[in-house]
């Protein structure tokens, strides 16, 4: 159970392996990546673990290319919070990132994933709907 409410299998599909050297571009034809991720939902993968910076934003709109609409009891993970193009570089205070970033990058991939809303899942586990809508 993620957040106490939201049950997933054990076994997830983690994007980062679509795209290419660097996380840059992809690894391979698009086609193939809209497969692979197909494939997983079809044998029974209801997590898939992407992020903003995995392409950058192209295993995102694979995902929402292959997947959308998504089906029931799927749970598509991500992003995570960075700086820059590929890295994330943790604030001198408390190594977390500024929560305004988070935001946005919640928001920038709510657009990406083509959803009205993100769901926020913290690390101590809870789940927390965004107080609006991405514009």
């Amino acid at each position: 159970m993620v957040g106490g409410e939201l049950p997933v299998r054990r076994l997830g599909f983690g994007t980062a392996q679509l795209t290419g050297p660097g996380y840059r571009g992809p690894r391979g034809a698009a086609e193939d990546a809209l497969a692979v991720l197909r494939r997983a939902v079809e044998r029974g993968v209801t997590l898939i673990d992407t992020a903003d910076n995995y392409g950058p934003s192209l295993a995102e709109e694979w995902v929402t290319e292959a997947l959308h609409p998504y089906p029931r009891g799927l749970l598509v993970a991500g992003p995570r919070a960075r700086s820059g193009t590929s890295v994330w570089t943790p604030s001198p205070s408390n190594s977390s990132p500024p929560r305004a970033h988070l935001e946005e990058n919640l928001d920038a991939a709510a657009v990406r994933l083509s959803r009205e809303e993100m769901s926020r899942l913290d690390a101590s586990g809870r789940v927390s709907l965004p107080s609006s809508p991405p514009a």
